[in-house]
């Protein structure tokens, strides 16, 4: 026997119970699934999911993992501290105890409303219906699915839908804590749309360009991307797609041959998740 292997016989055989918290966004995470594929996955499932290949970067993985843990310093965290009057709620929203949920499906200052514009605007292209986003959605978007209307999973449309819902969250999440932390809240130096917009598209665009980069094989050898499932997952949301259809190689192995995601539709004001 292995260190390695005695190490995970010792931490599979010591059970730990899950933090009130962690196992009450579990609930709420597989409700969400249950409602988005029909299957309602368990606890490992979730927790295993965040580790699956490279459809969620780093950053985003701890950002996801930190999320059903309730690790993010935010509303509660700060309830039995001389600073709670100060960090404990959302000022701006007149909202008692600033929350996760609070931060990106609802604030006013965090930007999520015009994020989550900016990513069914992306989406819009694959002619397919937006799932509604919900926080137990977000938290477990590895397993979220994307079905034809005869219910087979669309394997290109899940792993966009994947990566925007994600790449989503993490933008509203760090936009919030520039604009709190970094301009101390200051009402006037909330992200204007325009700012958000050059953000997202910057974001996108360097996915885009991160999965073509993990194609070539032999650079990645087994962890290399598909080629067949790059093309599917951007297809239908890229300037001159035609191009994909005909030379798929091509776009794969040439930086330039593309400049990037369709310029996004500007909605009218309203809640667009």
């Amino acid at each position: 026997m292995t260190q390695s292997s005695l190490y995970k016989a010792i931490k599979a055989k010591k059970k730990v119970r899950p933090r009130m918290r962690t196992q009450r966004n579990l609930d709420t995470t597989a409700h969400a699934l249950d409602e988005n594929t029909g299957k309602r996955p368990n606890s490992e499932s979730i927790w295993k999911s965040l580790q699956n290949g490279a459809t969620l970067t780093k950053k985003s993985k701890t950002f996801h993992w930190k999320l059903l843990h309730d690790a993010h310093r935010v509303g509660h965290h700060w309830e039995h501290t001389t600073v709670s009057n100060e960090f404990m709620p959302c000022t701006y929203c007149d909202v008692n105890e600033e929350s996760m949920t609070h931060i990106l499906l609802e604030c006013g200052a965090s930007g999520q409303q015009h994020v989550w514009r900016l990513a069914r605007a992306t989406w819009q292209s694959t002619d397919l219906p937006w799932p509604h986003i919900s926080i137990g959605l977000i938290m477990g978007i590895m397993l979220a699915e994307i079905r034809s209307p005869e219910g087979d999973v669309l394997k290109g449309p899940t792993r966009l839908f994947r990566i925007l819902v994600s790449e989503a969250a993490y933008l509203i999440w760090k936009l919030r804590c520039d604009w709190r932390i970094g301009e101390e809240g200051n009402t006037a130096k909330i992200h204007t749309p325009s700012t958000i917009e050059a953000k997202w598209m910057k974001i996108v665009n360097t996915r885009i360009n991160h999965d073509r980069i993990l194609t070539d094989s032999r650079a990645y050898g087994k962890k290399a991307l598909k080629r067949q499932l790059v093309v599917a997952t951007w297809q239908q949301i890229l300037e001159n797609n035609r191009l994909i259809d005909a030379l798929p190689d091509k776009w794969l192995s040439r930086s330039g041959v593309l400049v990037g995601i369709k310029k996004l539709v500007h909605h009218r004001r309203g809640r667009h998740r």
